[in-house]
């Protein structure tokens, strides 16, 4: 059974043993303006901590734990998997949620910086890889650019460099759908609305077809 710790992204308080699973408290500057805020993310870790670490960061509903039981790839990550755990240590932190007060979004930019305060708690300067897929693509895209000394290799899945016009007006339809469906107190209707779009985009006609 997986123990549970608090960590603290600073340079006194260290996790010089952290538990295979845990909650750190991350401080980050929000990429849109506002105050910067010390948010909690459940993380994962796995495998070999001396072995090269490796980030694993799947879509916008992925949890934390990419790899095992409840884990959202677990075809992927573990041990004689393509993420292999028996050779080195995987990292998984969920996404920042809920706004912190007076920031006005988050953006992959953001979800970056919460993973780079990640592994300055875990006391590692640089890890082999950052693999995203979906969402998670975005974020690695965002390291890598922020952060290109602290990163080997960026693996991204299903995630485009930069957005297309078409991308960003349905992107701009999602977010209506959501706004109205809040105001009518339906958010979870809302949601599958938008989903149900976003699916949707995810080929083209040939492919559907």
């Amino acid at each position: 059974m997986s123990r549970t710790a608090t960590c603290h992204a600073d340079t006194q308080s260290r996790c010089s043993a952290p538990a295979s699973e845990g909650v750190l408290s991350l401080r980050v500057t929000p990429r849109l303006g506002g105050p910067a805020a010390t948010v909690q993310l459940r993380y994962s870790l796995d495998g070999r901590r001396d072995g090269p670490w490796r980030v694993v960061l799947g879509g916008i509903s992925a949890g934390h734990r990419p790899g095992g039981e409840g884990g959202w790839w677990p075809q992927q990550v573990g041990p004689g998997r393509a993420i292999d755990t028996d050779e080195c240590a995987v990292l998984g932190l969920e996404y920042l949620g809920e706004l912190p007060e007076g920031w006005r979004g988050v953006t992959p930019h953001d979800q970056a910086a919460l993973v780079a305060a990640a592994l300055d708690a875990f006391g590692v300067d640089a890890v082999e890889a950052v693999i995203g897929a979906s969402y998670g693509g975005a974020v690695a895209l965002a390291f890598g650019e922020r952060w290109p000394e602290r990163v080997r290799r960026v693996v991204v899945l299903s995630a485009a460099h930069r957005p297309a016009p078409m991308a960003s007006a349905q992107r701009a339809i999602q977010r209506e759908i959501l706004r109205a469906g809040i105001a009518a107190g339906t958010p979870e209707q809302a949601v599958a609305l938008a989903r149900a779009l976003a699916v949707t985009t995810y080929r083209s006609d040939a492919e559907f077809a």
